[in-house]
């Protein structure tokens, strides 16, 4: 079964434009719009950089945008700031696994210790991808739903400091007090990184199934995903591979303070680093 959603044919307008390398900035009259309301609805929005785990973006140290038909607008801060994207590197999973679909490199509802168990690379032996609940997990599972952004491959709550909080839930907002029923866990995040309940059945937001499929995807390509992402999407939309990174997990788990608050943010990144010489993603 195919992820990728076939290429369909569309009629582009005739005031749409493509930028080269950088984009040609146009005053809102330029673009259409009223400049005193546009002006008016400016001041009435506060634009700022994000804080989430206690990132400094004070200053001009974040960037946002406004384009119109592939014209710059309006800009705020610095919009060559480069910066983090955190989970935004989930879509970029997604798209080294639907191109491995398409090679027919693996089918995606195949359980995936079929063609990858971590046996001899993974920290300990009830991670291995052919052990416990790991026996049904397919590909499909760790991705999640198509509705949720969540994965249903099981792998509870990650983050350290949420294991000592007892409780799960991405931001203060989301919190759940307490550790579902089918986490059967020692609190140690990094030595429960894996499938807790039978895939399908329970899910939650979580970064390492994702790791996990990054891992288990460096296997199947013997490439850096990196390399894999930059020829099928970047390539054909014209983003050049110095313009972008795609940090490796070794490297990311030695940025202890990342977001300062939580310093153990990535206690779920867990060995192997490298698979087959290759860095993992």
């Amino acid at each position: 079964m195919n992820l990728i959603a076939p290429t369909a044919t569309v009629q582009v307008p005739d005031w749409v434009a493509y930028p080269d390398r950088d984009w040609v900035q146009i005053t809102p009259a330029e673009a259409g719009l009223d400049a005193r309301k546009f002006a008016a609805w400016l001041d009435s929005l506060d634009v700022r950089g994000a804080s989430f785990g206690g990132e400094d973006h004070s200053g001009d140290q974040y960037g946002a945008v406004l384009t119109r038909g592939g014209y710059l607008v309006h800009a705020w801060g610095d919009r060559h700031y480069r910066h983090q994207t955190a989970s935004v590197g989930k879509a970029l999973t997604w798209v080294a696994l639907g191109a491995a679909v398409d090679d027919g490199l693996l089918d995606p509802d195949e359980p995936i210790h079929q063609t990858w168990t971590g046996a001899g690379q993974l920290s300990h032996e009830h991670k291995y991808l052919d052990c416990g609940h790991h026996q049904k997990l397919t590909w499909r599972h760790l991705i999640g739903r198509r509705d949720e952004s969540l994965h249903w491959g099981g792998f509870p709550f990650e983050i350290g400091n949420r294991w000592r909080e007892q409780r799960t839930g991405l931001e203060e907002r989301d919190a759940v007090p307490g550790i579902p029923t089918w986490a059967t866990w020692t609190g140690d995040p990094f030595y429960d990184c894996y499938a807790h309940a039978e895939p399908g059945t329970q899910g939650l937001y979580s970064s390492a199934g994702f790791w996990r499929l990054g891992q288990a995807l460096t296997y199947v390509w013997g490439r850096d995903l990196k390399d894999v992402v930059q020829e099928r999407l970047f390539d054909a939309i014209g983003i050049p591979y110095e313009r972008w990174d795609w940090l490796a997990g070794g490297a990311v788990k030695e940025q202890k303070y990342l977001y300062p608050t939580i310093p153990d943010a990535y206690t779920y990144l867990d060995p192997p680093y490298e698979i087959g010489g290759q860095v993992v993603r």
